[in-house]
């Protein structure tokens, strides 16, 4: 992370979390009526985009990975999410629940216009909730020496909003997205790399999309 005043850090961190973490896990989001372009979305990404450069080290060149190590890690993260969701989209049909909450596109603009929301939202939730509040959570309480103490404060809350972030389709996805957490989490710990987790994430998206059209 980059190093700016402990003031500045704690304003911008609670900002982020007061406006863009909170309302989703806790507040109803309205059911999608039309398809059209992700204005919202757009704002999302661009905002992400800002709060990266604003938290990474100077030097983004410092990962060791190569390109091939950072393929096979996106194609892993990407066949750990997909399989994950097959599990639960089976219970959910098992148990009659709908999983899925938007509308399906029947134009060829609106399945454009779904896959650019699906990129933008994955930059986003990346950034913010495998990145920036993980990171920045453990960041306040370095001083704090036990590992697991760490561990429980700066990832358990972050699970548990994110999982609730995607209440709005139905218990089965909640539960799905807390145990993607942990996959895409594991993923980021293990390459330092997020755009492995925003490829593997977007292509998720996609492929489930693609697999409800059919």
């Amino acid at each position: 992370m980059k190093n700016h005043s402990l003031l500045i850090n704690l304003i911008v961190f609670f900002l982020v979390l007061f406006f863009f973490i909170i309302p989703p896990a806790f507040f109803p989001s309205r059911p999608v009526e039309t398809i059209s372009f992700p204005g919202t979305n757009l704002v999302l990404f661009l905002f992400s985009i800002f709060l990266f450069y604003f938290t990474q080290k100077k030097d983004l060149k410092k990962n060791k990975n190569n390109f091939f190590k950072l393929i096979v890690n996106s194609v892993l993260c990407f066949l750990s999410l997909f399989a994950l969701g097959m599990i639960f989209n089976f219970i959910a049909f098992h148990f009659s629940q709908k999983t899925n909450a938007i509308f399906l596109p029947e134009t060829k603009k609106e399945v454009f216009y779904i896959a650019l929301s699906f990129l933008f939202s994955a930059f986003y939730e990346e950034i913010l909730y495998r990145l920036y509040i993980p990171e920045q959570i453990k960041s306040f309480v370095c001083k704090i020496k036990s590992n697991f103490t760490v561990f429980v404060i700066s990832e358990i809350p972050v699970l548990f909003l994110f999982a609730l972030a995607h209440k709005y389709n139905g218990i089965f996805s909640v539960l799905n997205a807390g145990c993607a957490y942990i996959i895409l989490r594991f993923f980021y710990k293990k390459t330092g790399n997020i755009f492995v987790n925003v490829a593997s994430h977007f292509f998720y998206n996609l492929t489930m999309l693609f697999l409800a059209l059919i």
